[in-house]
């Protein structure tokens, strides 16, 4: 089955990149969901969605997963790794160490939690500087994922560097 992409509307009028989030949710029946921080918003936001799907962990357990699969197929994801922000660990062995209590997420261990849980992790990004000039574009990491009809949606406000769930039950969550 193939994944869907999330209708990604015209957001030219939005002045913030939290406004341009709230537009893409909307445009696709889905509620921007507040997330824990510290470096935990990103497996906040997969833990809210797993609700979505009968599934309930913990953060720990997300990152228990996460790394798990880094180590496994280490050979993989070791020699593409990168440092995308400045707090990063500078190597793959610390970035490692340090995925299992409070690092930010990458790219690499989105796809990697992704092909934990075996299920596609959809995340939708903001980009830009100036009001008006705000955009959103949208990524699935599936690769090495069987079961496609699955899909966790994310949202990441780059200007606040923080990511926050989309999902179907603003009744259960607390949403923005």
């Amino acid at each position: 089955q193939q994944v869907q992409p999330l209708v990604v509307p015209d957001v030219s009028a939005a002045a913030t990149h939290h406004q341009v989030l709230q537009e893409v949710a909307g445009s696709n029946g889905l509620q921007l969901c507040v997330t824990a921080t510290g470096g935990d918003c990103f497996y906040d936001a997969v833990r809210l969605g797993l609700v979505e799907h009968g599934m309930v962990c913990t953060v720990q357990e997300l990152r228990h997963s996460t790394c798990l699969e880094l180590e496994i197929n280490r050979a993989q994801y070791e020699p593409l790794y990168v440092v995308e922000h400045p707090q990063q660990a500078r190597t793959f062995s610390q970035f490692l160490a340090n995925t299992r209590y409070h690092e930010w997420c990458t790219q690499q261990s989105i796809a990697a939690l992704a092909k934990a849980l075996n299920m596609v992790i959809h995340v939708v990004s903001t980009d830009g500087d100036k009001p008006g000039q705000i955009s959103a574009w949208q990524q699935p990491f599936m690769d090495g994922v069987t079961r496609r009809h699955l899909v966790v949606s994310v949202a990441y406000n780059k200007a606040e560097q923080h990511y926050m769930a989309l999902t179907h039950q603003p009744s259960v969550l607390a949403c923005a």
